[in-house]
Order: structure tokens, then sequence, then C-alpha cells
């Protein structure tokens, strides 16, 4: 297959780890971005999103921001389009996420195709694609059965401190 566009999207769930380095990360994805340009293949990144408003999550948004400026930078030396899911502002409503509030609804998937067509230059199939959703009445910061079913194990298969599961012990392999 020749693409005429890859999009480059990820980082996010890298980030979530605590020795996740924002600047290997943006090393890793222009090494992928020169060599898809090399072969004349556009490509299209993406930002992180802006966890300011996750409870959760929002202790990662220095990294975020961290991996984010590199990605304008990467785009425009190799003369790439960015997606700005930072800049985002339907982003902000939980609506748009999944029940583990980590992966995207079908509407907030619909909403990032749409910043997509804006990264690349085209005009976006409705014009109030990013628009807030109707507000809805306060929910609470912090939901039990949420945490039980989804933080929890979630947390449960990621270390603590700044090693990745299954790390091999120091010394002699077979």
């Amino acid at each position: 297959m020749a693409p005429d566009l890859v999009s480059l999207v990820g980082g996010g769930n890298d980030l979530l780890r605590p020795d996740a380095s924002p600047d290997r990360l943006a090393q890793q994805l222009e090494v992928a971005v020169v060599r898809l340009r090399g072969e004349g293949v556009d490509a299209l990144l993406a930002t992180g999103f802006d966890t300011w408003g996750s409870p959760m999550i929002r202790r990662i948004r220095p990294k975020v921001a961290m991996y984010n400026a590199p990605i304008w930078s990467i785009a425009r030396r190799n003369r790439a389009d960015v997606l700005d899911a930072w800049g985002m502002r339907s982003l902000r409503d939980w609506r748009v996420w999944s029940q583990d509030r980590i992966h995207l609804t079908e509407a907030g998937h619909a909403r990032v195709a749409q910043a997509a067509l804006v990264g690349l230059g085209l005009e976006p199939d409705p014009p109030g694609w990013d628009d807030p959703l109707a507000p809805l009445p306060p929910a609470p910061r912090w939901n039990a059965r949420w945490v039980r079913t989804h933080w929890a194990p979630w947390l449960g298969r990621r270390p603590l401190v700044g090693r990745r599961p299954h790390a091999q012990a120091p010394g002699p392999h077979p």
C-alpha cells in the first residue's frame, strides 16, 4: 500500500505512566514523521487533550503540555498538519468519553474527525462541530462505581513507581 496521508495520534496512554518522558515520545514521533515525509506521505499529528477538568488524570497535564509543544515544532519542520485536541472545547465534556474515561465515545470520535478536517485545512461538516454540549447539572467529582470498575483495575495493571510491568530482573538471562 502507498498511502497519501497517515495520521500519527498517540502518547496519551504512555503519559499516564510515572516514568513517561514527553521528550522521548516526541523524538520517536519525529523519527516516524521524517520517514513518512521522506517517502512523500503527508502526516497528520495530534496533540493530547487538556486534562485540566479531570479529577483523576489532571496530574499529567504538565506532561501532556510538554508533549504537545514539540508536536507543533515537528509539524513545522516537516510540513505536517496538526489536529489540535488540546484546544477542543467539546472534549472537556465527559459525555464524549466512554465509561472508562480514557477512550472516546462514538460522538467524541465524530468530533475529533471534524478536528482532523480542520487540522488538514478543510471545512468541517457541521459548523458547530466543537461547540460545547448543552450543560447538565453538576455531577459528583468522585464516582465510587467508576473507581471500582475502571480506575482500580487500571491502576492494578500499572506500577506505581518508575518501572514497567513484567520487567526482567537484572543479571544473567537464560
